[in-house]
């Protein structure tokens, strides 16, 4: 998830890095379901850093795979929202 970090911090998204974004949102989709703590962790840095540039984006996610994250995870994802 760090790796694609830059992704999240996009203003004026070209279709390919649209593209790229939703790429990323799916495998962390798929990783909200791991209890592991850095995991979690990952996945909850990268929806901050995406709520400073696209909000709407990340209050979808959450409202589809929120309930997944541990509470510390869900806190620091919407703490910019």
């Amino acid at each position: 998830m760090v790796v694609t970090l830059p992704l999240a911090k996009i203003n004026n998204l070209r279709p390919t890095e649209a593209e790229a974004r939703e790429r990323v949102l799916a495998w962390a989709a798929a990783y909200v379901q791991d209890s592991e703590w850095f995991i979690q962790k990952s996945v909850a840095w990268w929806l901050r850093d995406l709520s400073k540039h696209d909000p709407d984006r990340v209050r979808a996610f959450m409202a589809e795979n929120g309930r997944h994250m541990k509470p510390f995870a869900r806190k620091e994802a919407e703490k910019l929202l």
